[in-house]
């Protein structure tokens, strides 16, 4: 699996009921971590931008989550106190999507992230194909491992699959936009 090429502790990758557990952050877990992953399915609503969504999980519904987290959502969490991250990776398709309102930016998951305090977080424009997906993250987090700062990762990161022949495609390399500070 693709995770195992970036052994770090201070990675946490998020996936489905994990993350959906960890949210609220009770035992103060995730300040912990210097980079989150969140590994999920994402959707952007063109007709109302705060209900973009990261679907985190739909089998272990309760009556108090119906297993997702719209744009809406997110400036609840305190990410200055509760995450403490230096990067989000939102691994999940059209999560940098949202709609241009004039003196407040993108309206969506980006400016979500933004008012609830989130310094950087890398996310993508359409849909994704989960072995390129897979592939770019973990180049990605290498050259981050390798002492790159995150602009310089994500720059040779789309150099390289510029250049290769299996991923030379936009497809593979151009939906990934970083947002931050």
């Amino acid at each position: 699996m693709w995770l195992n090429k970036i052994p770090t502790r201070k990675t946490f990758f998020l996936y489905g009921y994990i993350i959906f557990t960890l949210l609220p952050n009770r035992e103060q877990e995730l300040t912990r971590y210097r980079y989150l992953v969140f590994s999920a399915h994402g959707y952007f609503d063109a007709q109302t931008p705060a209900l973009s969504v990261i679907v985190l999980d739909q089998l272990n519904k309760t009556p108090d989550s119906d297993g997702y987290i719209t744009a809406s959502e997110w400036p609840s969490y305190d990410f200055k106190n509760d995450f403490k991250s230096d990067l989000m990776v939102l691994s999940a398709c059209q999560t940098g999507q949202g709609e241009v309102l004039r003196g407040e930016g993108l309206l969506g998951l980006p400016y979500a992230f933004y008012v609830a305090g989130n310094k950087n977080t890398l996310m993508t424009l359409w849909t994704l194909q989960d072995e390129s997906t897979a592939e770019f993250t973990a180049r990605f987090f290498e050259k981050l491992k390798a002492g790159k700062n995150q602009v310089k990762a994500l720059t040779e990161t789309k150099r390289e699959f510029m250049n290769s022949d299996k991923y030379k495609r936009p497809l593979f390399w151009a939906p990934f936009v970083l947002y931050g500070r």
